[in-house]
């Protein structure tokens, strides 16, 4: 039986993963295994690089993502240590992180550039939390924009044994939202 026929026939049975996941146990797979989210100078990995469509991610970045991107799962981005926290997740096609309007990659950027379009989600208390607006630098060479994080912002992405519902990676990132301010994190998603 695959997991729609599962689903058809044992509806609670699939969101019983969800709600018997320890808070524990979430919180250290969501957490688990940062790598820098956003791709840096050479000789700086505090000075992110952009330019007018959006943040580039990291290459380890690139090497969790590909992968899993189209699959339904959770991500939690944030300056270390483990502050400034944003969680989200993903089921749809091709996932959140993209260089583009009304994905994070590009919305960051054009934040600070001021070129937000109307779909485009306020990303305004992300760069303030993350990035120092006053560092930002254009290269003469080629349109390419420099700004210094704060801190190392990194990205976990988790993805659940079974395959969940958007129902389900909502109620996770909930109950991660709600851990998160219960251990006196500032949670960017309540801005």
């Amino acid at each position: 039986m695959n997991m729609k026929e599962t689903k058809n026939r044992f509806p609670d049975h699939c969101c019983a993963a969800v709600d018997y996941l320890h808070d524990d146990l979430l919180w250290r797979q969501a957490l688990a295994k940062p790598v820098p989210l956003f791709k840096t100078i050479d000789d700086d990995p505090l000075i992110a690089i952009f330019d007018e469509k959006g943040f580039f991610f990291s290459s380890d970045a690139v090497k969790l993502y590909k992968p899993i991107k189209s699959e339904p799962h959770i991500y939690v981005a944030r300056a270390e240590p483990c502050n400034h926290l944003y969680f989200g997740l993903s089921s749809q096609p091709g996932g959140r992180w993209k260089r583009a309007h009304a994905y994070h990659l590009g919305t960051l950027a054009y934040e600070i550039l001021g070129t937000k379009r109307y779909d485009d989600q306020n990303h305004k208390h992300w760069i303030e939390a993350w990035f120092d607006v006053g560092s930002l630098t254009q290269n003469s060479e080629r349109p390419v924009y420099h700004i210094r994080m704060k801190k190392l912002v990194v990205i976990s992405f988790f993805i659940p044994e079974f395959k969940p519902s958007r129902s389900d990676l909502k109620k996770m990132e909930s109950r991660l939202v709600a851990m998160a301010k219960s251990k006196g994190f500032e949670v960017l998603n309540l801005k």
